[in-house]
C-alpha cells in the first residue's frame, strides 16, 4: 500500500476528510451523551419497572441510545416505553429527528464538502504541474 502512489494518495485524502469531520463527530458524541443522561433521568425511576432495563444505569443507557441512533433495532427500545406511557414516545421521536435528520445530514455535508475540496486541490495541483511542464517543453 505504501509503495503504490494512488493508494497512498487515496488514504491520505480519506484521512484528511475524516480529520475535517472530527468536530461534527465530537458534537454527535456529545449529543449521544446528553440524550443518554436525559433518558437515564427520565426512565430509570420505579414507574418503568419492565422497560427500565434499557436505562437502568448509564452504560446501558449509552448503549441503548447508540442503538436508537443507528436505528438498527430501535423498536425493541421504543415500544416497551410506549406501552407504559404514551407520552414517553416524544423523547424518542425528538431524539431521532434531531439525531438522524439534522446531525447525520450535517455530518454527510461536512464529509462531502471536505472530499470535494480535497479533489479540487488535487486537480488544481495536477493542472499547475501540467502547465509548468508545457511551459518547459514549448
Amino acid at each position: 500500500m505504501f509503495f503504490i502512489r494512488s493508494l497512498r494518495e487515496s488514504w491520505k485524502r480519506i484521512f484528511l476528510v475524516v480529520w475535517d469531520a472530527l468536530a461534527i463527530a465530537v458534537i454527535i458524541i456529545a449529543y449521544l451523551v446528553a440524550a443518554s443522561l436525559l433518558g437515564f433521568t427520565l426512565f430509570s425511576n420505579a414507574k418503568y419497572n419492565d422497560p427500565s432495563s434499557a436505562f437502568r444505569d448509564f452504560p446501558s443507557a449509552m448503549w441503548n441510545v447508540y442503538v436508537l441512533f443507528t436505528t438498527s433495532n430501535f423498536p425493541d427500545i421504543l415500544f416497551p416505553f410506549w406501552k407504559v406511557n404514551g407520552i414517553s414516545v416524544l423523547y424518542f421521536i425528538a431524539f431521532l429527528l434531531i439525531g438522524l435528520y439534522m446531525l447525520l445530514n450535517l455530518m454527510l455535508a461536512v464529509f462531502y464538502n471536505s472530499y470535494k475540496q480535497q479533489v479540487e486541490r488535487k486537480i488544481a495541483k495536477y493542472d499547475t504541474l501540467r502547465e509548468e511542464f508545457l511551459k518547459k517543453e514549448f
